[in-house]
């Protein structure tokens, strides 16, 4: 099992806090996002300020403006081609839709700078939002490292629910902290609305991109006919033979593939991981 490198959360602008326990129920401050080239998948863990269980769209999650995307090395063009680009998946439709970073010769271009929907044609300003907890892709295009700065507010709902249909959900856990699927717990994992199973074949799965060698390693949610199993209700690793159980943990600024077995639509709600106070 690859050892995953939690991407910190780099300063807040009104007051400092510790991931474990925040004192503030109005905790504003920005992510340091590190970004490889190729693809980096991605989860969004701030809501707006004001609004930190609300909808954040994307030209207010990621860099935009000339100031910020010439700082964060990031590449717009007129087109898709050869642009940075974002990924969210459709669970409803099973497909993507794509979004490119904008950048036109004359700076008086409005769209300039700009997050713009892939139409294949007009590319209008984009308007998609996204809720804490959802994932994309964001495709660097560059060769350098870099990093972006994602701004917002600390969610504080007590809990925070996904739904997840069958096949491909692209999700993150919802709350500025890192987290485990295994921290969850074996109450949790055992409801009937999840499958587990001895081997991968038929089980609920996780798959988690690595950056670094553009691959993913898979989990699976192990269970077993003898209750005294002690990798019962457990996420394990995929390894081909002796599936330990899973130690990872998962960024807060990253999103993975849970891959539902069963039919229908189960709802997936982690608690809030920190405790707030007025």
């Amino acid at each position: 099992m690859k050892k995953l490198m939690g991407m910190m959360l780099a300063a807040c602008m009104v007051a400092g806090f510790s991931l474990a326990q925040v004192t503030s129920l109005n905790v504003v401050g920005y992510c340091t996002v590190s970004l490889t080239n190729g693809y980096n998948m991605l989860a969004v863990n701030l809501g707006p300020v004001g609004n930190p269980n609300g909808t954040i769209d994307i030209n207010t999650l990621l860099p935009t403006g000339q100031v910020a995307v010439v700082a964060a090395g990031l590449t717009g063009k007129t087109t898709p081609s050869g642009a940075d680009g974002v990924r969210v998946w459709n669970v409803t439709s099973g497909a993507f839709s794509n979004y490119f970073l904008f950048k036109h010769v004359l700076t008086s271009n409005t769209k300039n700078y700009k997050w713009c929907y892939d139409d294949g044609s007009a590319y209008p300003v984009a308007t998609c939002t996204f809720s804490t907890g959802d994932g994309f892709w964001f495709n660097l295009v560059g060769t350098n490292k870099t990093t972006i700065q994602i701004a917002g507010q600390v969610p504080n709902d007590v809990s925070k629910t996904k739904t997840l249909v069958q096949g491909y959900n692209m999700i993150g856990a919802g709350f500025s902290a890192d987290w485990s699927l295994n921290a969850i717990g074996t109450n949790y994992w055992s409801n009937s609305a999840f499958t587990g199973k001895t081997t991968p074949s038929g089980a609920d799965g996780v798959r988690i991109w690595y950056t670094s060698s553009q691959t993913f390693s898979n989990y699976f949610l192990f269970k077993h006919v003898l209750t005294s199993n002690t990798k019962n209700y457990k996420w394990c690793y995929d390894n081909g033979s002796t599936y330990p159980v899973m130690t990872d943990v998962i960024p807060m600024q990253s999103a993975v593939w849970f891959v539902k077995a069963a039919a229908g639509t189960c709802s997936f709600v982690p608690q809030i991981p920190y405790s707030l106070s007025n």
